[in-house]
Order: structure tokens, then sequence, then C-alpha cells
């Protein structure tokens, strides 16, 4: 098949790009040549990522905390945020609300 190189739309930010597009030249002969060329692009994206995630996991090291994280995971803020306004806007308005009982610390 004759097609173009990648054609890559540029996005300022330090994850790369907002993806690619080609030009094929020629007619696609079958669906299976479509499905290879749908398919091409994501592997060739997933194998390199899960080499970086494999070299990464083998640099890395386990850090020992002695005490409690100050980012522990559970109800993360924005949910309390979210409460929040949805209390004071139910407040206001006639509108049903769903009232969240949040713990305390």
């Amino acid at each position: 098949m004759n097609a173009t190189l990648p054609f890559f739309i540029p996005f300022p930010s330090l994850i790369g790009t907002f993806g690619a597009f080609i030009r094929i030249k020629s007619p696609i002969p079958t669906r299976a040549a479509l499905f290879d060329i749908g398919i091409a692009g994501p592997i060739a994206g997933f194998i390199p990522s899960c080499v970086a995630v494999l070299v990464g996991l083998s640099l890395s090291r386990p850090l020992m905390f002695a005490g409690p994280l100050d980012n522990e995971p559970g109800f993360p803020g924005a949910f309390y945020l979210a409460a929040a306004c949805c209390t004071l806007t139910c407040q206001s308005h006639r509108y049903p609300c769903i009232r969240l009982r949040l713990r305390d610390g």
C-alpha cells in the first residue's frame, strides 16, 4: 500500500502530541488490510510504553515511611468540594439533593 509518513498533530506539553494521521494514496484492497492499518498505530505506541514501564519499575526502589502519609488514599478532596457545592446549591433551590454524610478527618 502506498501511504505517507505520519503527520503529527502538535501539542505544547511534555506528554507529546494529539496523535497523528496518514494519507493513504492507494485504495485499500480488503477489510483485513484496513484493520491492519488501523491497529498498527496503537500497537506501535503500546509496545514502547510497556518497555518504558518495565524499565521504570526495574530502576525504582520502594521507600519506607515512618509515619502516616499526608496524602492517604480515601475520599478525594474533589468529592468534598462537590458535596459542599451540592449542599449549598440544594439549599438555595428547589432541586432534590442527595445528602452526603462525610466522616471527620
